[in-house]
């Protein structure tokens, strides 16, 4: 005998479509963490092995982040304003990505297509940045990359299939977080997540 599935509600199509809006939009932060922890890793690892070059911590990078540090280190004689350029570069482009999560979350639309062409394009540049880097860091650079524009992709994914869902249902309004239908009396069923602000 067959169990007739429980046809899924407003509510719990749109909560779902939120929640994973929620958690994808954050992903520039952890993309800014990475970044700039991987620039301190690097050149940690480059002065506890007294050489110069690529350190691996540098794998968790942005790839124009990483070229700009190939840059300094080419060009830039004095290891010590060196080392404190490329903290500085990492520390802007995580700052950048920050802007760009902030805005995400608050659900712009602008900014969410910002943030995905944005890495998109650092995903191109990664390939080549890091192709001299040995095959284990460009593995972890390239994961890295991936992971992130996946979460990314999600992110402007689940944007639109929220707003789908509120036109497939749009005789439905919501008060005080209590779905209503239009000539209708107000239904138990409560929302547990936002509507995102348009």
């Amino acid at each position: 005998m067959k169990i007739a599935k429980k046809p899924k509600t407003y509510s719990t199509l749109h909560n779902r479509a939120v929640r994973l809006f929620q958690k994808s939009s954050k992903i520039m932060i952890w993309a800014a963490i990475l970044n700039l922890c991987g620039a301190i890793f690097g050149l940690m690892m480059l002065a506890n092995s007294n050489q110069s070059g690529f350190g691996g911590g540098y794998s968790l990078c942005l790839g124009t982040a990483h070229y700009l540090f190939l840059v300094v280190q080419t060009h830039v004689p004095d290891a010590v304003a060196g080392n404190i350029l490329i903290i500085l570069i990492a520390a802007i482009f995580s700052a950048l990505l920050i802007v760009f999560a902030s805005f995400s979350m608050k659900v712009n639309i602008v900014w969410i297509i910002i943030s995905f062409v944005f890495y998109f394009i650092d995903s191109i540049v990664s390939i080549f940045s890091f192709l001299d880097t040995g095959f284990a860091n460009y593995c972890v650079a390239m994961f890295c990359h991936i992971v992130i524009l996946l979460f990314a992709f999600l992110c402007l994914y689940s944007y639109y299939n929220v707003i789908s869902i509120e036109k497939r249902f749009k005789n439905i309004k919501v008060v005080k977080g209590k779905i209503i239908r239009e000539g209708e009396e107000e239904q138990d069923e409560q929302h547990k997540y936002d509507f995102l602000e348009k």
